[in-house]
């Protein structure tokens, strides 16, 4: 991060999504494969935001995950800054940080973090992506409606 001139840290500005956001919200209305597919391919060419509250340092950055209600980790995404601090205890929103990634990067961590789902934007629409489908989005190819369709029935 930069510094200012008396050596602290400066603000950076909030990053925002709404390409992603819009996906999401498309989804949450008419759900379909084909809006999954529409969300997905706009992950993988936009980008995320990433709780990492509480890393000791940029360079060792951990990633924070949520548990679902059967006590299976779920990661959080966030498709802009503000979206992460307002899911954060108003007293602690100051020392809330997320880490902007290129989405499919973003998407990726489902499987180091070992998660069976990732939710965009928890605290508002509540969307929940299971894993297999988010795996399928890292592919070479995004998915297309058949594919997670196909995939559903498995």
């Amino acid at each position: 991060m930069a510094k200012d001139r008396r050596g602290g840290r400066r603000r950076v500005p909030d990053f925002d999504s709404p390409v992603v956001r819009a996906a999401a919200a498309a989804l949450l209305a008419e759900p379909s494969y084909a809006a999954l597919a529409a969300l997905l391919a706009a992950c993988r060419e936009g980008h995320l935001v990433v709780d990492v509250t509480g890393s000791p340092t940029p360079s060792d950055a951990r990633v924070r995950t949520i548990s679902s209600i059967d006590g299976q980790r779920v990661l959080p995404v966030f498709t802009s800054v503000p979206r992460l601090r307002e899911t954060v205890p108003a007293p602690q929103r100051p020392i809330a940080r997320g880490a902007v990634m290129p989405g499919r990067e973003a998407l990726a961590l489902v499987e180091s973090a070992d998660c069976a789902a990732v939710q965009f934007d928890p605290g508002h629409e509540g969307l929940v992506v299971q894993r297999r489908f988010v795996l399928a989005a890292l592919a070479e190819a995004p998915p297309t409606a058949e594919e997670l369709e196909a995939l559903a029935r498995e």
